[in-house]
């Protein structure tokens, strides 16, 4: 069986124990897990090493999550504005009444472009902004919710430019990421010796189709999330070339302490850094926006602005707890009830059960600090 590397703080020695027990139970299986409570890194465990920075996947719209909610903080976004009071051409295609808060929730219909986006439009930003700004939503806004995987990305970009000039990774690297010392980079230039993620085997790919609400239906929106002509999201995401365009929906790369000192530095001085955010802000960013079956992926989903919010499919917290979970199995989130940051990152794709692992790490750190 491989050691358990890392540290725990006394107290805590249950999570190695859980974590070990997950390492024996599968021979391919490997991760990372860390948590801080009350500001202070309780655990930092890992398979192999706890330095290692992998693809985070979508938990890099945590990422996106906390430089909004900066902006806010600041005066510079009124989430109650209209999106086109910002960016004028993004009133194109009827879409001049939404408002920065349905975009930032899954509510604007965004989801792709008439004729989907290749790759090259993914990775460049200014070019698929414009696409997206004469687009005429898949719905009304408002009406329904449905996950933009890729294009939440872009839309919180554009209005980070609008207002500061500076880009999302810019932002988060200036002043979040590196005062606080975290292991968690967004944008060029990508660090050396990224290590990968063990893509898929077929025998994954067959179980997601068959467990997927809305994959075997024809009107599913889901297969409108992929790049058309390829590769798949879960190939593209660990491409240097993607990391680079700092494409703030998905393009992180992380440890998970890196993940979970994001989280912890909201409310919490981390490594001289004073917290990074007001209680108000907070909550006005994490309060329920929208809530039930996501018109894309076909599942119950409920979201803040740009957090995922616990639900029946993310069951990371309390009620107050917000976080984002990631293709990949990373999860992050803070969960306020418990003073808790946690942060999570396996070394390969999991099938559609592959959750419950980071679940019982996380009810472990729980039980532990009870």
């Amino acid at each position: 069986m491989r050691d358990v590397v890392g540290d725990v703080r006394p107290g805590y020695e249950r999570v190695a124990d859980v974590f070990a027990k997950l390492l024996a139970e599968d021979g391919d299986y490997g991760a990372q897990v860390a948590a801080y409570v009350e500001g202070e890194l309780v655990v930092d465990l890992a398979s192999s090493s706890t330095d290692e920075l992998r693809p985070v996947f979508s938990s890099t719209k945590g990422i996106l999550g906390v430089v909004v909610a900066l902006l806010v903080e600041r005066g510079l976004l009124d989430l109650d504005a209209p999106v086109a009071s910002l960016w004028p051409e993004f009133a194109a295609g009827g879409k001049q009444t939404i408002t920065i808060r349905q975009l930032l929730s899954h509510q604007a219909g965004l989801v792709t472009v008439d004729g989907g986006y290749d790759t090259a439009l993914v990775m460049d930003h200014d070019a698929l902004a414009a696409r997206l700004a004469a687009q005429v939503p898949l719905w009304r806004p408002g009406a329904t919710h449905g996950y933009h995987a890729l294009t939440l990305g872009t839309l919180g970009e554009e209005l980070a430019r609008r207002v500061t000039g500076r880009s999302v990774a810019d932002l988060y690297t200036q002043e979040i990421g590196r005062p606080r010392g975290l292991a968690l980079h967004l944008g060029s230039p990508v660090p050396q010796g990224v290590q990968g993620v063990d893509l898929p085997t077929a025998a994954d790919l067959a179980a997601w189709a068959t467990n997927a609400p809305t994959g075997p239906q024809p009107d599913s929106l889901l297969p409108l999330l992929e790049p058309v002509g390829g590769p798949p999201l879960f190939a593209l995401v660990p491409d240097p070339a993607f990391q680079a365009t700092g494409q703030s929906a998905s393009a992180a790369v992380g440890s998970a302490s890196g993940l979970a000192g994001l989280y912890a530095g909201l409310r919490h001085s981390l490594n001289g850094a004073p917290r990074l955010l007001s209680e108000a802000t907070l909550a006005q960013c994490t309060q329920l926006q929208v809530r039930g079956e996501d018109h894309v992926i076909g599942r119950e989903s409920r979201y803040g602005i740009v957090f995922e919010l616990p639900s029946p499919a993310l069951r990371f917290g309390t009620p107050r707890a917000f976080g984002h979970g990631g293709m990949g199995g990373s999860v992050a989130f803070c969960d306020p009830g418990h003073e808790l940051g946690f942060g999570y990152v396996p070394h390969r794709m999991p099938g559609p059960s592959g959750g419950e692992r980071a679940l019982a790490l996380v009810q472990a750190v729980r039980d532990c600090g009870a």
